[in-house]
């Protein structure tokens, strides 16, 4: 799958305990990319891109992707668009390194398959 080349248009995630906007339409970018980064940061089952909502499981993704994003801060579990920083973006925008990082490619123990999920 090749990368978006639309942005957010909104913050995805919490910040300071607070939920961000959360436009599904963002939330969906931000489920779509982590599924493709899926086996960079462990991700253990394919988050479910049409529920529109940003829940526990969507928010904790974010922070296990943001932890080697980040290297040495800790992940804060909110994804900003490009014009407000967006470190995370851009790097969920990137190619996934190799197609065994996203759901439905084969991985050691046989081939993987979207199901539904967070």
């Amino acid at each position: 799958m090749a990368a978006p080349t639309a942005g957010l248009t909104d913050a995805v995630g919490v910040h300071d305990g607070k939920p961000c906007p959360n436009r599904p339409a963002d939330v969906r970018l931000v489920k779509e990319r982590l599924n493709a980064h899926a086996g960079r940061f462990g991700l253990a089952r394919p988050l479910d891109v049409t529920n529109p909502h940003c829940g526990d499981t969507t928010r904790k993704a974010i922070e296990d992707f943001q932890r080697p994003v980040r290297r040495k801060e800790p992940p804060y579990g909110r994804v900003l668009p490009l014009a407000r920083g967006g470190t995370t973006l851009k790097a969920l925008l990137a190619a996934p390194a190799g197609a065994a990082g996203e759901w439905g490619a084969t991985r050691p123990g046989g081939p993987r398959t979207r199901s539904s999920g967070a």
